[in-house]
Order: structure tokens, then C-alpha cells, then sequence
């Protein structure tokens, strides 16, 4: 089969293979007509326009690599007033104590025999949890209260099951006690840490404040310091902030639940929309 093609004066021709395939002789004056009759004919596609959509930001990149939990907030020395953390109603020095963690990657991970520890390291007196077998959405948070003579409302877990559910006194969080059995089984106001190690007993991240005795391990790839006691928590504000006294960030002593909190937003801060100028101005 043979094609003629008109292109501003100049006459070629186009012949088809059996298989369909058009080979054009011949000399164009404008090229992109050509591939432009072509393309009509299904033979070549035209070339595609510049894509002009934005990149998707980046990631936040956590402070601990995949597939670790990060420590996201510790209420180590609860407060006198307003210090009922568990939300049973009453303050206590001790049970109200929590550890929270969250996912912080875009996969799944798996919570299963992860432990935290205090600078006792799980011996006689003191304070140990191991998480049961468990899988962490992105961005989903898990609190463990030292539970010693608490209530509970909604799903709890323990060192034994996995709650079957989140809490929604806790924002959604997986929601664990670690069933303290003594008031003496807690974390020390002044000196003490959190130490997070992995199924394999491998130190991931440990939050340290004062000068506890033991010291904790040295080989820890993320160590965080509390350098003054706060009036609650210590908190994040993203993935990859540093802990922070809770109070100082928006003024309450906890938040078990939230992972990242950020600042109040005042009614200064939203923005204000400007007249419209004057037709001539």
C-alpha cells in the first residue's frame, strides 16, 4: 500500500509493510506536521508535554531507622495536681507513670517482644514491659501505663495480649498497663531512664534524665537528655524533634495518645483577609 502524503507543497510517499508499519521517503519543510499526520495514523505517539505537578514533599525522617518504634513522650514524674494521667479519676504517683511510642514510617512494623526497662534492666524492683505479638499501622501510637492500682475504661492490653482495639479516651491509641505490683516498682523522679530495646535485646533509643546509677548502656544509637525535671511529660513535637517538657510546648502536663503535639494556634496567627483595593488605587 503506498501513502501520499501532501505537506506544504512537497509531495512524499509512505509505504506499509505487512505488518502495518508505515517507512515515509522523501524531505518534509516541517517536521512536527509530519509527526503530528503520523501520530493520527497510530503509528508514533506524540511527544508527551512536560509534566507541571509539584513533587510531594519529602518525608519526615525519623530519629530511629526502620522498623523500630520511636519513644514519642514519657511521664516520669507525674504532677501533684491534675496528674490523673490514666483518667480513673484520681492522681497517683506511680500507676499514672506511661511510656508512649509510635510508628513513624510509611510501613507497617511489628511491635512483637520489644521491651522497655528502667536502670534496673528488668531485675528485682524494677520496672519492665514486653510487648505481646502486635502490628503498628503508619503513624498509630501505643501508651503502657505502670498500671499499679489503676482503673480502666475501653481496651487494655498487658504484657500477655495486645488490646483488641484503640482506646478512644486515648485519642485511638493502643492502650497497655504493665501491671506494677508494687508502688516501689516505678520510674525515680530524679535520676532514672526509659531504655527500649529490641526482640533480639539490642539497645534502639534510651531517655535519660539526672544521673542515674547504673548509667545506661553506652552503645545505644539514640540518646536523649532530660535536663530539667518538668511539670509533666516529656513530648515531641515531629518524628524527628527532640523531647521537650510538655507543659512548655502547649501549656498541659500530658497527652498520652497524641504522638506529636504542636503549639496552640491564637487567633493572632490565622490570617486576616485584606480588603479589596479601590477600583484606581
Amino acid at each position: 500500500m503506498v501513502i501520499l502524503f501532501f505537506i506544504t507543497g512537497v509531495m512524499t510517499t509512505g509505504h506499509a509493510n505487512d505488518n502495518g508499519v508505515i517507512s515515509v521517503m522523501g524531505v518534509f519543510e516541517h517536521t512536527a506536521f509530519v509527526l503530528a499526520l503520523i501520530a493520527q495514523l497510530g503509528v508514533v505517539d506524540p511527544p508527551a508535554e512536560p509534566a507541571n505537578e509539584e513533587a510531594p514533599p519529602a518525608p519526615v525522617r525519623s530519629l530511629v531507622p526502620f522498623p523500630h518504634p520511636l519513644i514519642t513522650e514519657v511521664l516520669f514524674a507525674v504532677p501533684g495536681s491534675a496528674g490523673d494521667a490514666n483518667g480513673d479519676g484520681r492522681r497517683h504517683a506511680t500507676g499514672d507513670e506511661f511510656i508512649e511510642l509510635t510508628n513513624p514510617h510509611p510501613e507497617p512494623i511489628s511491635l512483637t517482644g520489644y521491651r522497655l526497662t528502667d536502670r534496673h534492666g528488668g531485675g528485682e524492683g524494677g520496672f519492665s514491659f514486653t510487648f505481646p505479638e502486635l502490628m503498628l499501622r503508619p503513624g498509630e501510637t501505643v501508651v503502657v501505663f505502670n498500671g499499679f492500682e489503676q482503673q480502666w475504661s475501653g481496651p487494655v492490653g498487658d504484657s500477655n495480649r495486645a488490646p483488641p482495639a484503640g482506646n478512644d479516651r486515648f485519642h485511638g491509641a493502643r492502650v497497655f498497663t504493665a501491671r506494677a505490683s508494687s508502688k516501689y516498682i516505678a520510674l525515680t523522679n530524679t535520676a532514672d531512664f526509659v531504655l527500649l530495646s529490641s526482640p533480639h535485646r539490642v539497645p534502639i533509643q534510651v531517655v535519660v534524665w539526672g544521673q542515674p546509677d547504673p548509667a545506661p548502656p553506652a552503645d545505644v544509637p539514640l540518646i536523649e537528655r532530660v535536663t530539667n525535671r518538668p511539670e509533666g511529660s516529656v513530648q515531641r513535637g515531629a518524628a524527628n524533634a527532640p523531647l521537650e517538657p510538655h507543659p512548655t510546648i502547649d501549656g498541659k502536663p500530658f497527652s498520652p495518645g497524641v504522638p506529636f503535639v504542636q503549639p496552640p494556634r491564637h487567633a493572632d496567627d490565622s490570617p486576616t483577609e485584606q480588603p479589596a483595593p479601590k477600583p484606581g488605587s
